[in-house]
């Protein structure tokens, strides 16, 4: 349905092109007249008439023009006006207009395809669901009073509930901010920023719990607000009566001109107590205590600003509350506790809140104490328990999803087109090269196009982001193959790859899978399957990664063995190699015609 509705788009497009009288061809391709696409040739001079091809017999001069009369074979070609050329322009520029908008609807269209065909098609636009198998924790409590049983955790509880997860086939993680963050975050006030983030993907990567919390008598401390908006600042900085305290504030905050709308952002802490970052210890201590004493005067001035010069909502997330200090500020800090745990107990099945009592020390838990021990030996093992318990739960639930299910060759489709995504996350440039790449597959070379460079230059980058575009480029009509060579265990030798591979096609063309371990029979059924593609009027687009990563058992770096030296038309692979003549790799490629450096 997909196919046949972009086929119909693409005659539209043509037809539409003809009524502009411009021309918009695609590359040659005997397989499929609507598969590739070129950029529209720029119309004709009015007068004259579009052509499908530029090659006329000469005692076939072309059609009669106005006059009735035969058009000279060698007529100079007719001087425009600027006003033709002016409906010249704006005819180019409607076609590219009208080019640009079915490639965007083709992309919507592949982007609502089914996961499970967009992975055997190659089509990177679908959205994949996280296969990771992974169960990932974000550990919150304040850090003092929670210290012995995060320790308990640690050395008795996380152990076993890795090993069991490990049993089932996933991955235990655990992210307990109170193991460290870098001075260079905390000097520019990232701390919130990095736990917020950590917890989102715990979030997002965990297939099972992703988040606990241990809550005693500490509400913990409220960091500054790393950027406040521009038109709350001034009203804060409005309130503010006093020279002293006004200058303190805007010592600290700037304002951020480029941000729409704007903000003022909290400077570093270095910039005005430079030895926060020194290297000697008792010289950084001394520095963030003056950073204590700084920033709790800020603390102080920006709730009173907020106060008065905000409404009551818009001020109270400038309130800062703990529990040290002056017994007002005590007691709302007991307050704010008691409410925060009132609204997560509230939101919680009651099976997931555990509760103890026990009687306080001196100086908080005594592991030494008989009854203290038995309390940390029982929320060990309390935790321990239901987490085992809620992963099983998931994990049983994942697994009972059709939605989400994959067959085991799927997994290995499933693995490089996500990766895909994750490769081309963020990367920006190297248009010039995936623009090299795309005329490669919409050409008619028959040979293979290899990519290489110095490690860690971008090829792999810059092969993801073709791989992702390619679906686009042949419009559907075929299938786009990926490998990242040595991420998975299928795609670090060249018999699982082959087979893979092979796999792949098998699926794309409902044929029955063939099974060998014998190289040279996978190399036959290879080249065979490239040879359908022909039959089906269809393209193939293979991408392989670092083929320098592949292991050397049968020639698998030997790419000429098992890779056609002359490939049909129908059929485009492109390569990508570190080009250091140690790797083996290389020199045996070279000599092929086409390479991007």
């Amino acid at each position: 349905m997909y196919r046949k509705y972009l086929q119909e788009i693409a005659i539209r497009e043509k037809q539409m092109g003809n009524n502009c009288s411009g021309t918009l061809t695609r590359h040659p391709n005997p397989q499929s007249s609507e598969n590739r696409r070129t950029p529209p040739e720029p119309p004709t001079p009015l007068g004259h008439h579009a052509t499908e091809s530029g090659n006329q017999n000469a005692q076939n001069p072309g059609p009669s023009n106005s006059t009735g009369t035969q058009n000279p074979a060698q007529a100079p070609p007719k001087v425009l006006t600027e006003e033709q050329k002016k409906f010249k322009e704006k005819q180019k520029r409607e076609l590219e207009a009208l080019v640009e908008t079915v490639d965007e609807t083709e992309k919507m269209i592949f982007m609502a395809f089914p996961f499970q065909e967009a992975i055997i098609l190659g089509n990177f636009y679908a959205t994949f669901p996280n296969t990771m198998k992974t169960i990932r924790i974000f550990t919150s409590s304040t850090f003092t009073d929670t210290k012995y049983e995060r320790n308990c955790w640690m050395e008795k509880a996380y152990p076993k509930i890795k090993e069991h997860c490990f049993k089932k086939g996933y991955e235990f993680q655990v992210v307990d901010m109170r193991w460290g963050i870098r001075n260079q975050a905390t000097d520019d006030h990232m701390t919130t920023e990095l736990c917020l983030h950590e917890l989102r993907e715990c979030q997002k990567l965990s297939k099972g719990p992703s988040f606990i919390s241990l809550f005693a008598h500490k509400y913990g401390y409220r960091s500054l607000s790393r950027e406040i908006n521009g038109e709350e600042f001034r009203k804060i900085q409005g309130a503010v009566t006093n020279q002293a305290d006004l200058e303190h504030l805007l010592r600290w905050y700037e304002l951020d001109s480029n941000a729409v709308p704007g903000v003022f952002l909290l400077n570093p802490i270095s910039r005005n107590i430079p030895d926060f970052l020194s290297k000697d210890f008792e010289t950084q201590k001394k520095a963030k205590s003056e950073w204590w004493t700084e920033s709790e005067r800020l603390m102080e001035i920006i709730a009173t600003g907020a106060t008065e010069g905000l409404d009551r909502d818009s001020a109270r997330k400038y309130k800062i509350s703990e529990c040290l200090g002056d017994e007002k500020v005590w007691q709302k800090a007991r307050a704010m506790n008691k409410d925060l745990k009132d609204r997560m107990t509230s939101k919680l099945n009651a099976d997931h809140v555990h509760t103890y009592e026990l009687n306080w020390m001196e100086k908080g838990i005594d592991p030494d104490c008989r009854e203290h021990a038995d309390y940390l030996e029982k929320i060990t093992t309390d935790f321990q328990n239901q987490m085992i318990a809620s992963i099983d739960e998931s994990i049983k639930e994942r697994e009972n999803d059709k939605k989400l299910t994959l067959k085991p060759d799927h997994e290995e489709f499933m693995e490089h087109a996500v990766l895909v995504r994750k490769k081309c996350d963020g990367v920006r440039g190297r248009d010039h090269i995936v623009k090299k790449i795309k005329d490669y597959v919409l050409g008619d070379s028959m040979e293979p196009l290899i990519v290489h460079g110095e490690s860690g230059c971008g090829k792999t980058s810059i092969v993801a982001l073709a791989a992702r575009e390619a679906f686009s480029w042949i419009h559907g009509n075929g299938m786009v193959i990926m490998r990242f060579l040595g991420s998975t265990q299928d795609s670090s030798n060249v018999m699982s790859l082959l087979q893979s591979m092979n796999s792949q096609i098998e699926k794309y063309f409902k044929l029955r899978a063939v099974k060998s371990q014998d190289i040279k029979e996978l190399i036959k059924t290879f080249k065979t399957y490239l040879r359908f593609f022909v039959l089906k009027k269809k393209t193939i687009v293979i991408f392989i990664d670092s083929i320098d990563q592949l292991d050397k058992s049968h020639n698998g770096r030997l790419v000429s063995s098992w890779i056609p030296n002359n490939l049909l038309k129908s059929a485009k692979i492109i390569i990508s190699t570190i080009d250091h003549p140690d790797f083996g790799v290389f020199p045996d490629i070279k000599v092929r015609p086409f390479e991007l450096k």
